[in-house]
């Protein structure tokens, strides 16, 4: 993440991280074939190199984060639901 959009994304929004790990992600973008970064052979060696990269920046970004490997989309939105309606009080 460009440092400029991430002093942005600090300063202007409520930045939330789903984190997972590198397998449940590597399972779930191969549900999807739109991603043209992971597109060719080795995407699973595509996405270490791009969540190793990326992650720390996200951490960095983030005022939340979730562990979302074992949760799914409705639990993952309730948890946000949660912190956003606790932060805003």
């Amino acid at each position: 993440m460009d440092p400029s959009s991430r002093a942005l994304v600090t300063r202007l929004t409520r930045a939330v991280y789903l984190r997972c790990r590198l397998d449940t992600l590597t399972q779930r973008v191969a549900l999807n074939n739109n991603r043209p970064l992971l597109a060719g052979p080795d995407s699973a060696a595509k996405l270490k190199a791009m969540l190793e990269l990326r992650g720390p920046q996200y951490m960095e970004a983030a005022e939340f984060v979730i562990d979302s490997d074992d949760w799914s989309v409705t639990q993952t939105v309730d948890r946000v639901h949660a912190w956003l309606g606790g932060a805003a009080g």
